[in-house]
């Protein structure tokens, strides 16, 4: 019986936010975003994972930012087939966001070819397709059963259309615990936007 949890991303950077949480032998992905940086380094972050997608049973989303969910096509691209759940505005902002970021890549590798370097884009039109069918909206407040040992509860975080910040119940059989993963806060009275909601404590 074990939990972990791997900072994956947006650890001594700002970008390419990702957090592997493993409950026995259930893993959950928070976030999948891209690195957003020099090319040769981006290129390099933005097309490996430091885990196997496939093993990855679920990801749940804080909000459509690219450095937040821009790889999750590239995490279907190589064969995460679960589920991936946020509120339903970040799905539909998710829609406009990785559409624009796939065509964005076939730009720039077009342009590179011209000027004699190869670029593969990390995925296409297609793959974020794919990406949206496995996107799941849910309701602020609403418990979401992510997978076995695993329930996600969303709040707003008030920092874009949709944002959330993730409030975790993990139970692995012999230990109980509840983690916060913020995402990105916003700040009080923006117009528009709602304050985040404020959160007690998360607790072990």
């Amino acid at each position: 019986m074990s939990i972990t949890l791997q900072f994956l991303g947006a650890a001594r950077q700002v970008t390419g936010s990702k957090h592997l949480l493993t409950v026995n032998d259930k893993r959950v992905l928070l976030d999948c975003g891209m690195v957003q940086g020099p090319r040769r380094l981006s290129n390099k972050l933005n097309t490996q994972f430091s885990f196997r997608p496939p093993e990855v049973d679920a990801v749940v989303l804080s909000h459509a930012h690219v450095d937040h969910s821009g790889s999750l096509p590239r995490l279907v691209k190589l064969g995460f087939g679960g589920k991936i759940h946020c509120t339903h505005a970040t799905r539909d902002l998710c829609e406009i966001l990785l559409t624009d970021s796939a065509h964005i890549q076939a730009s720039d590798a077009r342009y590179l070819r011209k000027k004699g370097h190869e670029f593969e884009p990390p995925y296409d039109g297609v793959d974020v397709e794919k990406t949206l069918r496995q996107m799941k909206g849910a309701d602020y407040h609403q418990q979401i059963d992510v997978c076995e040992g695993v329930r996600a509860t969303l709040i707003d975080a008030g920092h874009i259309l949709g944002s959330s910040q993730v409030i975790l119940e993990v139970d692995d059989g012999s230990s109980r615990l509840t983690i916060a993963f913020t995402g990105d806060l916003g700040r009080k009275q923006i117009p528009i936007l709602c304050d985040p909601t404020r959160y007690r404590a998360a607790m072990s």
